[in-house]
């Protein structure tokens, strides 16, 4: 996040579409469309042909914006199947990630420093939707399920060690005013899924949906963690 915050300079822009599904204020996720409005899929594509989706910042209340973001995400397959290739990730024009897949550490340049609104699309993330050459890994519907997950990204700038223990883990942005002030982003769910700390956001397969609770109750534990 060091590195990330030493980019950015004072600039807004803005999506506008509200989450309908998101749980909860300052929250990131994964989403089948801009409009973060949807997180899972039961009809699958074909084998080898690519899923689209999309990470998201929902309910996001910081007037400033954010001058920069950190998560990790995780697509995990069924079986411990893992995908041939990584996805293919496009950031908002003039953003950077310092890191490598799976992990974002993004920050924007002097084109487009600052992204702001509810709803604010974080990056494009294509999964090249297949696990191998052998049909018999595919289900009937033409590819495994499939679960994306957010969290941590690896090193985090937050949790015991660095400069903000008293934070779990997790994702976070810096401030788009001030990039020496960061926040949490709250996943959308609180239903845990791929390496400690993540949380499953998104699923596509038979019996994929719901994913994301609509309600701050059933999702009131993982929330106060980010407090």
């Amino acid at each position: 996040m060091k590195k990330l915050l030493a980019l950015v300079t004072l600039m807004i822009i803005a999506t506008t579409a509200f989450a309908q599904m998101d749980a909860g204020d300052n929250a990131i996720g994964v989403y089948t469309t801009t409009t973060a409005v949807a997180n899972c899929r039961t009809t699958m594509v074909a084998v080898q042909a690519n899923l689209t989706t999309y990470l998201m910042a929902t309910r996001f209340t910081n007037s400033h914006g954010m001058s920069g973001y950190e998560c990790g995400v995780a697509v995990v397959l069924p079986g411990g199947l893992e995908l041939v290739d990584p996805p293919t990730v496009t950031l908002p024009a003039g953003w950077l990630n310092v890191g490598t897949w799976p992990n974002f550490q993004c920050a924007g340049g002097p084109s487009n420093p600052v992204l702001n609104g509810p709803t604010i699309q974080l990056a494009k993330i294509v999964i090249a939707n297949y696990v191998g050459d052998d049909p018999e890994t595919a289900d009937p519907l033409g590819t495994p399920s499939l679960i994306v997950a957010v969290g941590p990204c690896n090193p985090s700038s937050f949790g015991a060690g660095t400069l903000w223990p008293q934070y779990p883990t997790g994702p976070g942005y810096a401030d788009g005013q001030d990039p020496g002030i960061l926040a949490r982003l709250v996943p959308s769910s609180n239903t845990p899924a791929g390496p400690p700390n993540f949380f499953k956001v998104y699923a596509a397969g038979p019996g994929a949906c719901p994913v994301v609770p609509e309600g701050n109750t059933s999702w009131s534990d993982v929330k106060a963690l980010y407090r």
